[in-house]
């Protein structure tokens, strides 16, 4: 995948990371006499049946157990698709899909189910997951919330009701309802355990059927081997046929591998023109990842204020990459004015996010007083954050903090060599290039911790002083090679 890299202090450094979404609950009054739509939704044309109609929720917020001064509401959420939404009665994507609640919690209590789709959050519309999170993370605990949601079946139905609707769908022939039922199944919900092979059997119906959706998902599955054995061949044939057909994830994958030409030969203008196409129907990804390649000049004329536009256009939905990226900008004072106050603001939200980069972005500027008051224990606050996230370079990050002691009661140097062993084991070139050429700036303690490890591994053979000179530095470089 093409990096936008971003270079930090000696011995820190920041990255990019993408996550999901967990949020969980509080108690609900459920309204079933709601018909309207919410502010800011359109209501659905007429269909021959019933497929869907609108449930308000009152919610008194919970404290989400990480930070209890934080809103949290008790389900498990996934994108909405446009697929998915056509068949449900939505006439557009903006709105996530309950995929399941906690058991006995109070969304689960008054039935806050499988298949509901969250519209609106106090009489706002909510476009992504991303919306949501923000804005329950936002609120209050205690505080009354209103959730308008879109329900297929009635109120007393169970969960599976949409299940046998999009059943019935698929059985009429319809190819997007197969790739709904796909996604469905490689995402997995109560009542649905995750299943990659019966979800690449729908995505096989779809194709067969005319899907395009379908066909991208069915590339993606033969691509990465997932829920069928592995046929490159295959896969980047219909890859190449989805994003001739204009779907939008299909132009984006198949920019990805005209970038770095494992399996096709490279073509950088081709991947911009793919980038520039999807992101002008609304692509989010396609949009960081133009940006990107106008801010490094890959496969367009450089020009970082191009970037900041593409990287702004991602802000203005919420996106986490876009945010960590259009704060770089702002930090360095590439295509932009310098605003290190913006660049912290927008590290911080992606970092609300749950944005491993935008973490390590923020954690940075407080080890280093940029842009921030100068908080060490925020920083390492951060940084354990983002390596839960298995975010790299916040492992090399933490490592730095820790042997130092900075930011910590006393230094650990055991935790901090720990930490630099998995950061080496992921590959982080930077770690690697810190250890073998830079570890002077590092104290002994930690590198003689860092030998033991080593040796323990049988990877290297010399003294444990502390000092890392030519058997040291081979050892390291042999475990940075082969560790998996």
């Amino acid at each position: 995948m093409f990096r936008f890299i971003i270079s930090g202090a000696a011995a820190l450094a920041v990255g990019l990371s993408a996550g999901w979404v967990f949020v969980a609950a509080a108690g609900f009054r459920v309204d079933p006499t709601a018909t309207a739509l919410p502010i800011n939704i359109a209501k659905p044309p007429p269909s021959p049946q019933e497929r869907g109609h609108l449930v308000k929720m009152t919610v008194w917020m919970g404290g989400q157990p990480s930070d209890k001064r934080k809103g949290w509401i008790g389900v498990n959420m996934a994108p909405l698709e446009l697929p998915l939404a056509h068949s449900v009665g939505l006439p557009n994507a903006e709105g996530v899909v309950i995929l399941d609640t906690i058991e006995g919690g109070p969304a689960s209590q008054v039935g806050l189910r499988f298949g509901d789709i969250l519209l609106a959050v106090n009489a706002k519309a909510v476009a992504n997951i991303n919306d949501v999170r923000q804005r329950l993370t936002a609120l209050m605990p205690g505080s009354e919330t209103v959730l308008e949601v879109w329900r297929v079946g009635s109120h007393t139905d169970n969960d599976t009701e949409l299940l046998r609707m999009l059943l019935r769908q698929a059985d009429g022939g319809d190819p997007n309802v197969m790739y709904s039922l796909g996604r469905l199944y490689a995402i997995g919900a109560r009542g649905l355990p995750r299943n990659e092979a019966s979800a690449v059997e729908w995505y096989r119906k779809g194709t067969a059927a005319g899907g395009r959706n379908a066909k991208a998902a069915l590339a993606f599955a033969l691509l990465d081997g997932r829920g069928t054995p592995s046929d490159v061949s295959e896969g980047l044939r219909l890859l190449k046929e989805a994003a001739a057909n204009d779907q939008p994830n299909a132009m984006n994958r198949l920019g990805h591998q005209l970038l770095e030409g494992r399996i096709s030969e490279k073509d950088p203008s081709e991947a911009a023109r793919l980038f520039t196409k999807a992101a002008e129907a609304g692509h989010v990804p396609s949009m960081v990842d133009l940006g990107k390649l106008y801010a490094t000049g890959t496969g367009v004329s450089k020009d970082p204020a191009s970037a900041a536009v593409w990287f702004k256009q991602a802000v203005r939905y919420n996106d986490g990459n876009g945010m960590v990226q259009l704060g770089w900008l702002y930090e360095h004072g590439v295509g932009v004015e310098t605003d290190l106050e913006a660049a912290a603001s927008l590290y911080r939200r992606a970092s609300t996010l749950r944005n491993a980069g935008g973490m390590v972005s923020l954690a940075l500027l407080y080890s280093q007083g940029r842009g921030v008051e100068k908080n060490d224990s925020a920083a390492v606050s951060l940084y354990r954050d983002a390596v839960t996230l298995n975010h790299p370079m916040a492992l090399n990050n933490l490592a730095w903090m820790l042997q130092q002691g900075r930011g910590v009661d006393r230094a650990d140097p055991e935790q901090a060599a720990e930490l630099m062993m998995k950061s080496l084991e992921r590959h982080n070139e930077f770690s690697r290039v810190r250890m073998t050429q830079f570890s002077s700036a590092w104290t002994k303690e930690f590198r003689r911790a860092l030998q033991k490890r080593l040796t323990d591994i049988r990877y290297y053979n010399g003294p444990i002083d502390g000092e890392f000179d030519y058997l040291t530095v081979k050892a390291i470089n042999a475990y940075f090679n082969t560790a998996r």
